[in-house]
């Protein structure tokens, strides 16, 4: 541990990242809040604002090292033979081991106590490609069994994949993909919608989406315009939108009930099951101008 200056390289870390961070947080009001705390700590702790992510269940968290680490997960076992020496480590290629080890349970135990995402423990492949790099090339000097039998499993594997497979395997799947998205366009796609308000957008109309940004985005891009975002300041928005140069496109429901009874004409594009949170406040007409995968468009004008 001595041998890889612990102190220097800390030093030099710091060196290198600290100017970028303090530049950041100068010039970007709650950065270190946002940044430190909310993104490290409370997302450690499970108490992030938002709420927007889920976590991977403790076993797939483990488990799955081995699917990312394929082929080469095939020889692990390899690095696991004699585990005494680990207890003392004399030799060079044990104390590699051992290291490797450590770097891999501190790095994967610590994420374990957090709201896991598989991501998290990237940078312990380094560790792994050590470990077993070291094994195999001991187990090939000894000529083990276990390494020919991992070769031959992957040579069978390789020959099970190769050449004509591949080609039926890329050939049904642009197939099946072109098919599933006229399936799913009209739920995953808002271009029905936008085509309906661009038939009867004036340069004066207004076009609000309700709810999440995200939802909603393809219709900004076929209607090329700005818009206004009802409930908007959510998920990957939510920070941003409080900055003082923010762009004025954020409202809640009681100002779009305002414009809803002004003159401006009013496009509402809103998810079906959303569109009753804010249905009781428009007092004035309610029309309904399309209808597309679960999506509506409404509008305070026939």
């Amino acid at each position: 541990v001595w041998q890889m200056k612990p102190f220097a390289g800390t030093l030099l870390f710091f060196v290198l990242a600290v100017p970028w961070h303090v530049l950041a947080g100068m010039r970007n009001d709650k950065f270190f809040w946002f940044y430190f705390i909310n993104e490290h700590v409370r997302r450690f702790l499970g108490t992030r604002y938002p709420m927007d992510y889920d976590t991977v269940p403790l076993l797939p968290f483990w488990v799955l090292h081995l699917v990312w680490l394929f082929p080469f997960s095939v020889f692990l076992p390899l690095a696991l033979r004699n585990p005494g020496k680990l207890w003392r480590p004399v030799e060079r290629k044990d104390q590699l081991r051992l290291f490797a080890i450590i770097w891999f349970l501190v790095i994967v135990g610590f994420f374990s106590f957090s709201t896991r995402q598989e991501y998290y423990t990237f940078p312990v492949f380094p560790a792994l490609a050590l470990l077993i790099g070291s094994a195999l090339s001991q187990g090939e000097a000894e000529n083990l069994p276990l390494v020919k039998w991992g070769q031959g499993l992957l040579c069978a594997l390789g020959l099970m994949v190769a050449s004509i497979t591949t080609a039926l395997a890329t050939a049904a799947f642009l197939y099946f993909a072109h098919y599933a998205f006229g399936i799913f366009n009209p739920a995953l796609s808002t271009y029905p919608l936008a085509k309906e308000i661009q038939r009867r957008l004036q340069p004066d109309d207004i076009v609000a989406f309700n709810g999440e940004f995200q939802s909603h985005a393809s219709a900004g891009f076929y209607l090329a315009r700005p818009m206004l975002l009802v409930d908007g300041r959510k998920t990957v928005l939510e920070f941003g939108s409080h900055y003082p140069d923010c762009p004025p496109v954020f409202i809640d429901r009681n100002e779009l009930a305002q414009k809803w009874k002004e003159n401006n004409r009013v496009f509402l594009i809103t998810y079906d099951d959303q569109f009753e949170k804010v249905k009781s406040l428009l007092s004035s007409g309610i029309h309904t101008i399309a209808k597309a995968g679960g999506k509506s468009v409404y509008s305070n004008r026939p």
